[in-house]
């Protein structure tokens, strides 16, 4: 207590004044001035969040921009590879092909990239591609053709059986085509 009122002398010496003990009607203005801090901090913290809501937004469509341009691309590059490729233009056709590698390794890219070789004579390059397509999908599904059916059997790729169902699925085809033509 004694040492209380030695500081409180002190201060007063070295201010001059007293200073006097907060009182009730003192309070309710801190209490005021602190709800507004509040209510400007609460008001801050809003905005902080509607502007963190903007930027997610806008992320968001960026990215959805940015993968639609992609996907739009890959099939782009894809439609046109199968085109070069039905049309006996393996060089034009590879291109594509590794254009739209170049943006995302994709099941039917390989398997496509597969037959290219294949029709090009390199059946080495064939099975390659085609082992990575099955390495990404392995339901992807198998073209009709009984010499890629063949090829793949051949190697292990896929066992007999899948080749089997696929060339009765290739042959029931065949039939239902010519019995509708037929008619």
């Amino acid at each position: 207590m004694v040492l209380l009122l030695l500081l409180c002398t002190q201060g007063c010496k070295t201010t001059g004044t007293v200073e006097e003990p907060v009182t009730e009607e003192q309070a309710p203005a801190d209490t005021l001035e602190s709800s507004v801090d509040s209510a400007k901090t609460k008001e801050l913290i809003q905005k902080q969040n509607e502007l963190q809501k903007d930027l997610e937004s806008a992320y968001r469509e960026e990215l959805m921009d940015k993968y639609q341009m992609q996907a739009n691309a890959i099939s782009t590059f894809y439609i046109n590879a199968q085109q070069h490729f039905f049309n006996g233009n393996y060089e034009r056709a590879m291109y594509y092909i590794r254009e739209a590698l170049k943006i995302r390794e994709n099941a039917d890219i390989y398997a496509l990239k597969g037959n290219i070789h294949l029709a090009q004579g390199s059946t080495t390059e064939f099975l390659s591609s085609w082992k990575r397509a099955l390495e990404l999908d392995e339901t992807i599904p198998i073209p009709g053709s009984e010499v890629i059916i063949k090829e793949l059997q051949r190697s292990g790729l896929i066992d007999d059986n899948q080749g089997d169902k696929k060339a009765k699925d290739v042959e029931n085809g065949r039939a239902h085509v010519e019995s509708y033509i037929r008619y």
